[in-house]
């Protein structure tokens, strides 16, 4: 994903992560190019498991 700076971060899911578009979702319901807040663990190569993603109407900068 590319940050609000436009670095990219990889971000992984696994089975447990939460996938929130205006109501719950999965990963394949993401839309490319829309705003995402994704909550998890930063791995020492810099990419982040995600434990949830919300994608919608954010209003704010990165969380």
């Amino acid at each position: 994903m590319k940050t609000m700076d436009g670095s990219t971060v990889t971000v992984t899911t696994d089975d447990r992560t939460t996938v929130q578009i205006s109501k719950p979702g999965k990963v394949a319901d993401l839309q490319t190019g829309t705003s995402v807040v994704v909550r998890g663990q930063q791995g020492g190569d810099g990419s982040v498991t995600a434990t949830s993603i919300t994608q919608g109407n954010l209003g704010g900068g990165p969380r």
